[in-house]
């Protein structure tokens, strides 16, 4: 009898005749595969949003405008997650906005609103100092964002064909609050 062959099997008990002969069947065992739940789109959309959630609690205003940055960098990694499947890495480094203007061409006004914040955010994480208000504006650009990657998960999910999801800008928010004053 082979030393990871059971001794005997009944109503689902497996007994084995010494701990070792357990040991190599444990170790010759198939094991069924479970998803990992922490590396799908879904899970770094939650990520995200505990980023916002963090973004919002932050101390400071500079600590706010790179945490709310942070978030939406979580948030395009879903995206990444989700449509970057069978991109091929390229000989040279590959912009993240760029790509995910690529990959999610719906999402590309945010893509290039974020990659133009960029030199910004790397000014405030090293030290530079930001006003509470664009830290706040920012937040809710951050918001809207996830809100967006958050409908193009659910219309993946249902099997809809992407859609434009596009970007209000503040000023339009703002020139449309005052047409309907």
């Amino acid at each position: 009898m082979d030393a990871a062959e059971p001794l005997a099997q009944t109503q689902g008990v497996v007994m084995f005749s010494s701990p070792s002969s357990l040991a190599a069947y444990n170790s010759s065992a198939p094991v069924p595969a479970e998803p990992d739940d922490s590396v799908t789109p879904a899970a770094d959309l939650r990520r995200a949003r505990a980023a916002l959630l963090a973004a919002e609690l932050a101390d400071s205003a500079s600590e706010r405008y790179v945490a709310a940055h942070r978030a939406a960098l979580q948030g395009a990694a879903a995206v990444f997650r989700l449509r970057g499947r069978g991109v091929r890495r390229l000989g040279q480094p590959v912009q993240m906005w760029h790509l995910l203007a690529v990959l999610a061409p719906e999402l590309g006004e945010w893509a290039g609103f974020f990659e133009l914040l960029h030199p910004r955010v790397a000014a405030v994480s090293a030290g530079a100092r930001v006003g509470q208000r664009q830290a706040d504006d920012l937040l809710r650009d951050a918001e809207t964002f996830l809100d967006d990657v958050g409908a193009m998960l659910n219309d993946h999910a249902r099997g809809d064909a992407p859609q434009h999801a596009g970007m209000r800008f503040r000023a339009e928010a703002h020139r449309e609050a005052g047409q309907g004053a």
